[in-house]
């Protein structure tokens, strides 16, 4: 796994592996990784050099072979307003030279004017376009054709009309001539296909081009784009739509929407912030090769290796612009008493301070503040990692001091977090409903141990509903597998298919580790380590479905933990007994410390549904009851605020039977993630007859933090792409009937 220094590490990748470096015989790429980035806000005052610097060292670090920038490339608004003021300026100047232009001498004078207007705003677009492209860093990656060679990655700019404005355009066309890696391609959005993994993998890219994104929502806005286009395109759909200018974060998979969709975050200071715009960084979306990227609607045997489908990573840069007047350092000429003043700036947010404050705070004199101000004013702005100056001025009409914007916007540069990192791996499901002849038990207990294998996860979640229950007469409905009409037996059989799970991922990875060691036989602190190590970090709290029971007076999921301790210890002991292995001592104890079942923590006041992750993180674990919206994102983020308000800044979350990852940054936490999670089932015929569909798989996250705030979160989901039909409870009956020589019932 390869670092950059001062940036975070390469993302050790999942099955794949590291895209970058795989070829086939051939000598062509295998799978792609595509580099987003929105609003870098030229000409706003939130554009930030620094920003777009680490930025792209991210996608650098990634080894992008393709990045888009959608949506926000300039500030339209700001740099009309700019462009008159050029303009106004240089025809002051024409008049006051009393300047003459030879090629618009024949023209009226009318007609004169307006040609001289157009030759100044072409100035100012050439001159806009020419400093983008000093700006926006170039990237190589080894040639996938040869890779001996190095090849410069292309740059797709995809303009809106919203953001970017007429100018915007403009600029962006004038850009693409100046730098040669740079494309732009059709304004408001288009379809970009992806070299390397078959016919049509296509990307649809979506900039907004009317109305205000204003709402409570981050899908509303990114959703009603996509469905807008749908019905006005001819256009055979892409494999994933990818929505910029939303600031927002989220992934969300094909199941319960006919399309999958990722937004993408913006790289720049928000400043009129909208209430849905919250997240400032870039995103990854790493697609797989040819064999698992088949279309939607194909089912060859490629398509069975779910264990390797697109991951979606967001590196959170908005902590880090957020703290950028801590990048702020004194020049070294500067007295004590201008560092004091210099040290008094920074720790106000607006980085601004007024004579009055200096004299009330610092103890100042006015004269010595307006001599030790006059002098930090005369010095130059010092750009240096860490250690930049971007200097000082003075606002007459406010009557403060202020860092100065243009040197905060170019001179500065951020120190980024570095490794080591702590890391959590998650995989999570719900819904599972033991018991029904909906669930599918193979993809569960043959799918989800592989999965967990190849992405590494050490966290096993499991969100509520791990039983179907008998409310509602579900047993007299037929949606009961025949024989499980008690709750007992479909917590009992829950837990053994959970445990399976757990049992095949503890053998692999134990049998890996007797591999390495050879003939050796591991001590026992050694064993009890292992041991520890390889057994998945299970939590679980109960739904609605397992709290049914709870009116007859049984407690929910307590026959579910006892059986699902006990099964994990029995398999335990039979592994270790094929290696000729003695249990260690209190063998029972350490199963028991890996099963997190729900209950309240007296000593740590906790709730259930709140544990800590492996990282110190703290994860907060919802089933609500409450049935699904049609704006997606609903459910998500009010399960995120409910876990914010009990300092978690992980939610994982069910009962929907929908999937989606949404991520939102506050002031206190940093940045924040919410995973929903579908089902284990292909739906039902309660969700059928409301004409819903449903997500079916598992969902995974991994997160990686420091100092327990977050940098970059990847997140996937993984189902099985072929609906397997219901249980039939005729064939159980039959295949039992038939032993007595009786013939078949028939309905």
């Amino acid at each position: 796994m390869t670092e950059v220094k001062g940036m975070p590490p390469e993302p050790e990748k999942v099955a794949a592996s590291d895209l970058a470096a795989m070829a086939s015989a051939a000598g062509t790429q295998a799978g792609a990784r595509i580099g987003l980035v929105s609003r870098i806000d030229y000409g706003g005052e939130g554009f930030r050099l620094p920003a777009i610097i680490a930025g792209f060292d991210i996608l650098k670090n990634e080894g992008t072979h393709m990045n888009m920038l959608i949506g926000g490339l300039v500030n339209g608004k700001e740099l009309e307003a700019q462009m008159k003021v050029f303009v106004a300026e240089v025809q002051y100047q024409d008049k006051e030279q009393n300047r003459i232009f030879k090629e618009l001498a024949q023209l009226s004078a009318t007609d004169r004017k307006k040609a001289r207007k157009a030759q100044i705003e072409a100035q100012f677009y050439m001159k806009t376009a020419r400093d983008l492209a000093d700006i926006i860093p170039q990237m190589l990656i080894p040639d996938p054709e040869d890779p001996s060679k190095k090849k410069i990655v292309d740059l797709f700019i995809v303009t809106s009309r919203v953001l970017d404005g007429k100018i915007g355009l403009t600029i962006a066309r004038l850009l693409s001539g100046i730098r040669p890696d740079i494309r732009v391609w059709h304004e408001g959005g288009d379809r970009f296909p992806v070299k390397y993994l078959g016919k049509d993998k296509i990307l649809w890219a979506l900039a907004p081009m009317e109305g205000n994104f204003r709402g409570e929502y981050y899908s509303t806005v990114a959703e009603a784009m996509i469905k807008r286009k749908k019905k006005q395109s001819t256009k055979k759909k892409p494999f994933m739509w990818i929505v910029g200018g939303m600031a927002s974060a989220i992934n969300k998979p094909r199941g319960e929407l006919d399309f999958r969709y990722v937004t993408v975050p913006a790289l720049h200071r928000l400043e009129e912030v909208r209430v849905s715009e919250n997240q400032q960084g870039v995103r990854i979306v790493e697609l797989p090769p040819k064999a698992v990227l088949t279309g939607d609607e194909a089912h060859d045997a490629e398509e069975t290796n779910r264990a390797d489908r697109y991951l979606v990573r967001t590196y959170n840069l908005k902590d880090t612009i957020s703290q950028e007047l801590t990048f702020i350092a004194p020049p070294p000429d500067a007295t004590d008493t201008q560092k004091r003043i210099i040290e008094y700036m920074k720790e106000g947010e607006d980085g601004w301070t007024t004579p009055g404050l200096l004299r009330s705070n610092l103890g100042l004199s006015p004269e010595t503040i307006a001599a030790e101000m006059a002098a930090l004013q005369a010095m130059k702005p010092l750009q240096k990692k860490g250690q930049s100056f971007p200097g000082i001025s003075f606002d007459e009409a406010a009557k403060k001091y202020c860092f100065n914007l243009a040197g905060v916007q170019r001179k500065l540069r951020y120190v980024m977090p570095s490794s080591p990192w702590d890391e959590d791996r998650i995989v999570s499901f719900a819904c599972i409903h033991g018991g029904s002849i909906e669930t599918d038990i193979e993809f569960f207990v043959n799918e989800v141990p592989k999965i967990i294998l190849a992405n590494k996860a050490t966290v096993f979640v499991g969100a509520g509903d791990h039983i179907e229950g008998m409310s509602h007469n579900l047993d007299k409905k037929g949606e009961l597998i025949a024989g499980f009409n008690n709750h007992t037996l479909q917590e009992m059989f829950s837990a053994h298919t959970t445990g399976t799970v757990i049992i095949k991922v503890f053998n692999e990875r134990f049998r890996a580790a007797m591999l390495k060691l050879g003939d050796k036989k591991p001590s026992e602190e050694k064993l009890r380590g292992m041991i520890n190590e390889f057994l998945l970090l299970y939590m679980f709290i109960p739904g609605n479905h397992d709290c049914w029971q709870a009116n007859e007076g049984h407690i929910p999921l307590k026959v579910y933990t006892l059986t699902l301790e006990s099964f994990i210890l029995d398999e335990v002991e039979r592994i270790l007994g094929e290696y000729s292995l003695e249990s260690p001592p209190h063998l029972k104890d350490l199963v028991a410390h890996k099963v997190h079942s729900p209950g309240y923590n007296v000593s740590a006041k906790r709730y259930w549904q709140v544990f800590p992750l492996p990282s110190g993180l703290m994860a907060c674990i919802q089933h609500p009851y409450m049935s699904r919206m049609k704006t997606t994102s609903g459910r998500p983020q009010q399960m995120l605020e409910f876990a914010t308000r009990h300092d978690c800044q992980v939610s994982i979350g069910a009962n929907f039977h929908v999937a989606e990852c949404i991520e939102d940054w506050g002031s206190d936490l940093g940045q924040c993630v919410s995973l929903e999670v579908g089902t284990i089932k292909h739906g039902s015929n309660y969700e059928r007859n409301q004409m819903k569909m449903v997500d079916q798989g598992v969902g995974y996250l991994r997160i990686l933090s420091k100092n327990k705030r977050i940098y970059m979160t990847e997140s996937a989901f993984y189902g099985e792409p072929r609906p397997r039909p219901p249980v039939d409870n005729l064939v159980i009956i039959n295949e039992f009937i038939e032993k007595f020589g009786i013939k078949k019932l028939k309905i």
